[in-house]
């Protein structure tokens, strides 16, 4: 029994002096791990390593809640490094749309709406002015050949509707202004033919009929002191024409030697 119990010594002495001899080294857990890391580390090629970038080389950024990102590149000189970039104006626009086409096509409508607020509708009749003029003076030349009983109707002035300046629409003839302006002034007014065929005739102005004064009595007009040479509603007036009525008794005493109304 001793004998074992030696025999036992002398082999834990011998596996003592094997370990110490043999530079053996016991290693804990955390040791053994933190060996690992460091040969794996220093057993690299120095080609592998030195493909490996750099962390400050590489481009960090990170998404904010509010869409902007931060850059590690400085910015227009800002400081630390860091920009703010939020997200372009631009791109919350319509992509078929181009910058600043919204403002150009804004002051485009403000300009269209101006002109078109001074500019008249050309659908629209044009207003026109002319003067218009209605006299008989010629009877008073010629009382003698005056029926009697139109007497009354002759003014002594002769002048039945005074020169004035009246307005008309683009496209209106003589009659058309005559016809409203003695119908406003209350002077009677006959006449004969048709508008639509433009053979209107006038007859009588102030129950003063043609023949009522000699036999070459009647109305007859001027158009800037000329006889336009047709019936007055197949002239058209145009704007600032002078228009005069009057009451011929002998040929030539308006001014009109041949012509008709």
């Amino acid at each position: 029994m001793k004998n074992r119990s030696k025999r036992w010594a002398w082999l834990l002495l011998l596996l003592a002096a094997a370990v110490l001899f043999s530079g053996c080294k016991v290693e804990f857990p955390q040791d053994r791990l933190t060996g690992e890391s460091s040969l794996s580390a220093q057993s690299l090629p120095e080609s592998a390593t030195s493909v490996l970038p750099e962390e400050s080389s590489l481009p960090q950024a990170s998404s904010q809640p509010d869409g902007t990102s931060l850059s590690s590149q400085p910015a227009n000189g800002g400081e630390n490094g860091t920009a703010l970039t939020k997200p372009s104006s631009q791109q919350s626009k319509d992509p078929q749309q181009p910058s600043g086409s919204s403002s150009a096509q804004s002051q485009t409508s403000a300009s269209q709406v101006g002109e078109g607020a001074s500019a008249p509708s050309s659908g629209a009749p044009q207003t026109l002015t002319c003067t218009l003029s209605i006299r008989c003076d010629n009877i008073l030349k010629h009382m003698d050949l005056l029926d009697p009983a139109r007497r009354e109707f002759v003014p002594a002035s002769g002048v039945i509707y005074a020169a004035r300046q009246v307005t008309f629409q683009e496209g209106e003839s003589v009659y058309d202004v005559l016809k409203r302006e003695a119908d406003a002034a209350g002077i009677p007014l006959t006449k004969s033919g048709n508008a639509l065929f433009k053979t209107i005739y006038i007859t009588s102005i102030q129950n003063l009929r043609e023949k009522d004064c000699g036999e070459a009595g009647g109305w007859m007009y001027r158009v800037n002191g000329q006889s336009p040479g047709m019936s007055c509603s197949a002239y058209r007036l145009k704007d600032g024409d002078r228009v005069e009525w009057a009451y011929t008794v002998v040929k030539g005493d308006v001014g009109i030697v041949e012509g008709s109304q």
